[in-house]
């Protein structure tokens, strides 16, 4: 008789087949159990190497930390010029200021000097201009985009009073802003009483400027609703007179009941309309 049982080959295959069912049961196990072990054990069954403080809680300077990371950078690399984000959003400026470059380089290329920019802009020094001017020419497409988004975004539409000097009014439109003069619209040498120039600028949405500021100053509080009132005192010089309304137009937003006040050499002031009664507390 053979020593070979006649269920040995079944016996065989049946334990094989145990033990494949086995190994998948294990297998599932140890998949399961992943979700209840540590996260260092996870690493260990992996074979991967853990870093120090890898599966710490972050702390809230860590956070603080991760969110400086993730900050635009601050330009640097031209000294005198930074870019920081929430100051003038983040354009170029000159350091420690608001001053962007790109409202020097627009100045410059309408043929302003630079002695006349030191003369507007008290705190700026030669060596500023210096560093603007080598920035422009470093990231001249930069500056380029960025005078032509801001003249796209800050033109004014304005009404020339007769007597509002014609200098002026060229180099306002100029730097981009949209002036409508009083002989332009045919009603010159005729005369007409302040709140008629007042009612015609509104009904074509235009803020009037003027000399005339005693006038133009209590129509502002006698008409709400009005669309801007822009009343300067004399300035001789036309471009630098234009540069300070510019300046000021750039910090309005929206023009109903505005009152600027632009004063020479440099200080312009806005105002809204004042809706408390005289005398009152």
């Amino acid at each position: 008789m053979s020593g070979h049982h006649p269920f040995a080959e079944l016996t065989k295959d049946l334990t094989a087949e145990r033990r494949q069912r086995v190994a998948k049961m294990r297998a599932s196990l140890e998949r399961a159990s992943l979700f209840h072990v540590s996260p260092v054990e996870k690493q260990r069954r992996r074979k991967v190497s853990i870093p120090l403080g890898a599966f710490r809680r972050p702390t809230r300077t860590s956070r603080t930390r991760e969110k400086a990371r993730s900050r635009p950078s601050v330009r640097r690399d031209i000294p005198g010029i930074e870019s920081t984000p929430g100051v003038c959003g983040g354009e170029p400026c000159i350091v420690r200021t608001r001053i962007p470059v790109w409202v020097l380089e627009q100045a410059r290329r309408a043929g302003v000097s630079d002695a006349e920019l030191l003369s507007d802009y008290p705190t700026l020094q030669l060596d500023d201009l210096t560093n603007a001017w080598v920035y422009v020419r470093s990231y001249w497409q930069v500056i380029d985009n960025q005078i032509r988004e801001n003249k796209d975004a800050r033109v004014a539409r304005l009404y020339a009073n007769e007597q509002f000097p014609l200098r002026v009014v060229e180099a306002l439109r100029g730097l981009g802003h949209d002036v409508l003069t009083t002989q332009d619209a045919g009603r010159a040498g005729q005369g007409i009483p302040d709140e008629e120039v007042l009612e015609f600028a509104i009904k074509r949405e235009r803020a009037v400027v003027t000399l005339n500021r005693r006038h133009f100053i209590r129509l502002h509080y006698h008409t709400p609703g009005h669309t801007g009132i822009i009343v300067c005192t004399e300035n001789r010089d036309p471009i630098s007179h234009a540069r300070l309304i510019h300046s000021a137009i750039e910090s309005v937003t929206m023009w109903n009941n505005r009152l600027i006040r632009v004063y020479r050499p440099q200080r312009a002031v806005v105002r809204l309309r004042n809706t408390t009664p005289k005398g009152s507390a």
